[in-house]
């Protein structure tokens, strides 16, 4: 399984979920944002505990914006591994407008691997 730096590094030319799919495989799970409950004060703790590309992708999705979830355990730990996750965030046309993942892996990209999902 890749890497959190090789996720990364390819991103860049991955233009939708499908074709992340293809390439990494299915997401651990996905969803939508949910409208009701998606507010300013949870937008703020989202791009407070999570590296966003881009920066400032949280200020303005759409609350039913799709989302898919990967875990990402550190493959130095094999008792209860800190795990990350990475966000890939898509709109309406299947589009990647962004990625988020967990700050506790930055600066740590390549010791985080991607868990299968069965």
């Amino acid at each position: 399984m890749p890497l959190l730096s090789d996720v990364l590094q390819a991103l860049p030319s991955i233009g939708t979920g499908s074709e992340f799919i293809t390439r990494f495989g299915k997401p651990y799970s996905q969803g939508h944002l949910n409208g009701d409950t998606f507010d300013d004060v949870k937008r703020a703790i989202w791009k407070q505990q999570d590296v966003c590309h881009p920066s400032n992708l949280t200020d303005n999705l759409p609350s039913d914006t799709e989302l898919f979830l990967y875990y990402f355990p550190d493959r130095r730990e094999a008792m209860n591994p800190t795990t990350g996750t990475l966000q890939i965030v898509l709109d309406e046309n299947d589009r990647i407008v962004g990625w988020t993942y967990s700050r506790t892996m930055q600066r740590d990209e390549n010791n985080f691997r991607m868990r299968r999902n069965s």
